[in-house]
C-alpha cells in the first residue's frame, strides 16, 4: 500500500497516481507490511479461532483504518486541498465508483478545509441519489447527518440539503429516522437564518410537517428571496400549494440562479404541478441552460417514478 503524501489517501502498492488527487506516487515508497503475530502451538482449536479472532479485529482498528505514517521526506509537504476537492467533486460524478472507495471519502466530509468538505460532502449526496443503498447508502447518509450537525454553518447547510434531496430522491430513511429528527430540530434551534431553514427543509424532505407553519410564514413575511425559496422547496415537497405557487414564480422570473434552485425543488415536488411546469420551462427558449436542466429534471422524475413503483 502506498499513502499520499498529499492528501493521505491509501492506494494499493502499484498505483502510480493517487486516485483521489492524482498525485504522483513513483517516489513514494510503500507502506511496511504488518508484522503477522506469533500463534502458541499449544492452544486448543476453539482458543486458536477467538485469538486469530482478536488478532484481526485489533489488526482493523489499528492499521487498515490508521495507515502507518508516510515516509519522512513527505511527512512536512502540506495536503494539496484544491487538488483534493477537485478530485472529490470529480469523483461524485462518477455513478459506479467502487464502494470501498466511497467510504473512504467520507472523513473528508469534516475536513479543515472548506473547499473540500462542501465537494465531499456534494460527493456524498450525489452518491445517494444514484442509488447508493445497502451499507454504503447508510454510512454515506449517517456522514452527511453528522456533517449536518457539527462543522461550519456553510457544511452543516449544504450537508442537510444533500440529506433532504437524497430522501426525496427515494433514500430509505429506516434506523437513521431518530438521528434525523434531532439533527432537523437542532439546526432548526439556531440563531443563523440559514440553518434555521436548512433545518426546516430537511425535516420536510423526510415528510415531517413539524415547521409547516414556520414555513408558511417565511414565504410570506421573510424579505430574503434565497430564504423564501427555501421555505418554498420544502413546502412543495409537502404538497402545499403556496410553495408551489412560489416556486411557478420564479420559473418564470427573471432571475437565472432562482429558475435553476426552482427546477431543483420542483424535480423531487410531491405536488401535481410540478410536472407542468417542469415541461413548461423545458420550452423556454430564452434561457437554454434552464430548459436543459427542466428537461433532465423531467427524465429523473419518470425514473424516479419507475423504481418507486
Amino acid at each position: 500500500m502506498k499513502k499520499c503524501p498529499a492528501c493521505g489517501y491509501v492506494n494499493p502498492a502499484g498505483t502510480a497516481y493517487c486516485a483521489i488527487c492524482r498525485r504522483d506516487l513513483s517516489a513514494v515508497a510503500p507502506l511496511p507490511e504488518l508484522a503477522r503475530p506469533k500463534e502458541p502451538s499449544l492452544l486448543p482449536a476453539s482458543a486458536m479461532v477467538l485469538l486469530g479472532c482478536a488478532v484481526l479485529f485489533y489488526a482493523l482498528q489499528n492499521f487498515a483504518w490508521q495507515p502507518a505514517a508516510a515516509p519522512d521526506s513527505a511527512v512536512d509537504e502540506p495536503p494539496d486541498y484544491p487538488a483534493i476537492a477537485v478530485s472529490i467533486e470529480l469523483a461524485g460524478r462518477q455513478r459506479y465508483l467502487p464502494d470501498e472507495d466511497k467510504l473512504r471519502a467520507l472523513p473528508l466530509l469534516s475536513s479543515p478545509d472548506p473547499a473540500v468538505a462542501r465537494a465531499a460532502i456534494g460527493a456524498a449526496g450525489a452518491w445517494l441519489r444514484a442509488g447508493a443503498d445497502g451499507g454504503t447508502g447508510a454510512a454515506l447518509f449517517g456522514a452527511l447527518l453528522g456533517a449536518a450537525e457539527a462543522g461550519t454553518a456553510g457544511a452543516r447547510r449544504l450537508a442537510a440539503t444533500e440529506a433532504g434531496y437524497a430522501l426525496a430522491a427515494g433514500f430509505p430513511l429506516g434506523a437513521q429516522a431518530a438521528r434525523l429528527g434531532r439533527a432537523a430540530a437542532a439546526l432548526a434551534a439556531e440563531g443563523d437564518a440559514e440553518l434555521r431553514y436548512a433545518g426546516y427543509f430537511l425535516a420536510a424532505m423526510a415528510g415531517d410537517r413539524s415547521y409547516e407553519r414556520a414555513l408558511l410564514d417565511a414565504l410570506k413575511y421573510d424579505p430574503v428571496r434565497r430564504y423564501k425559496l427555501y421555505a418554498a422547496c420544502a413546502l412543495s415537497r409537502l404538497g402545499a400549494a403556496e410553495g408551489n405557487a412560489h416556486l411557478a414564480g420564479a420559473i418564470s422570473g427573471a432571475d437565472p440562479e432562482e429558475k435553476l434552485e426552482a427546477i431543483a425543488c420542483l424535480t423531487y415536488s410531491a405536488a401535481p404541478e410540478a410536472e407542468s411546469l417542469l415541461a413548461s420551462a423545458s420550452l423556454d427558449l430564452f434561457s437554454p441552460g434552464s430548459a436543459e436542466s427542466a428537461k433532465r429534471a423531467l427524465m429523473l422524475r419518470k425514473q424516479l417514478a419507475i423504481i418507486k413503483k
